[in-house]
């Protein structure tokens, strides 16, 4: 923001004042930060015949500066003494010779709460004021650590769902005399490594068992079905089964038992066999006519 005070008849000072942003925010104190240049106008009979810089040269420290500052007003004044935080000298610093910079620590600040500042300049009754900046404190050191082991609880169990795995056995398929084809399907997992439980005289059939295990190839994600074929089976005999697979921890997890019984081989010539019936009383009803003449 621009100002000018009348230095002589013939000369304006303007003083730009402005509030940068602010440094080392914590949950209890901050550092506001401003700025301001100086510059000289000269003019004659009305019009400017130049531009005087490096005001500061001469005296950098005959400006006064402070912050006005309030965490509840949004728009503080400079002109409020209960809103004023003032700089010590020793906190500016000239930049390349031609801008003034100033800071100030305030302490005491609660936590997670929003500040309002903007800086201001004031020189023989003259007052020069910046647009107002804001920022909000940190959480105190309980509330982030609070904050923190909400986050990792999170993703630990985000973790742990990852690893959950849940398999279900479903029911035989292509069943016949000496072969059947085990069907099981993942509800929960991703690249979930299978397998099957199979016997013909245990009724709860082990994952855990090596000689019951009838393994699947490949690996299957959540909502995959897979199965297994099993050959060699004998003729009307029952097989009990069960869908197996392993988690990220290496736990075992058991679908439940299902059973199936193979077919007779009998019924499959029963068709064969009863028309060889027929054919046979037909013959013999026509030997009987025969020997009857």
């Amino acid at each position: 923001m621009l100002g000018f005070s009348h230095a002589e008849e013939t000369t304006l000072t303007a003083y730009a004042v402005g509030a940068m942003p602010p440094s080392g925010v914590t949950s209890e104190s901050a550092v506001l930060r401003g700025e301001v240049e100086i510059f000289e106008f000269y003019y004659s009979d009305g019009e400017l015949v130049g531009v005087g810089e490096d005001i500061f040269l001469e005296n950098p420290y005959n400006v006064e500066v402070w912050f006005a500052f309030d965490d509840n007003d949004s728009t503080p004044s400079c002109s409020s003494s209960s809103q004023k935080e003032s700089v010590l000298s020793l906190h500016y610093e000239i930049i390349d010779d031609e801008e003034l910079q100033f800071w100030k620590v305030v302490d005491n600040l609660n936590e997670d709460e929003k500040y309002y500042f903007r800086a201001c300049a004031g020189d023989e009754g003259d007052l020069f004021s910046g647009s107002v900046k804001s920022f909000t404190t940190d959480e105190s050191d309980d509330e982030r650590n609070e904050e923190l082991q909400d986050q990792i609880e999170d993703l630990l169990e985000q973790i742990e769902n990852l690893k959950e795995v849940e398999i279900s056995t479903n029911s035989a398929d292509d069943v016949d005399e000496d072969s059947a084809v085990l069907v099981g399907e993942v509800d929960e997992g991703d690249n979930v490594e299978v397998w099957f439980a199979f016997d013909d005289n245990d009724s709860t059939p082990s994952c855990s068992s090596s000689s019951q295990k009838e393994s699947v190839s490949g690996r299957y994600d959540d909502g995959d079905e897979f199965e297994e074929k099993v050959s060699g089976l004998d003729e009307d005999e029952k097989y009990y089964f069960r869908a197996c697979a392993e988690d990220e921890d290496g736990d075992i997890v058991s679908g439940s038992v299902r059973s199936f019984t193979t077919d007779d081989d009998d019924d499959d010539n029963s068709e064969e066999i009863e028309e060889l019936k027929e054919l046979l009383f037909k013959l013999i009803q026509r030997l009987e006519y025969l020997l009857s003449r």
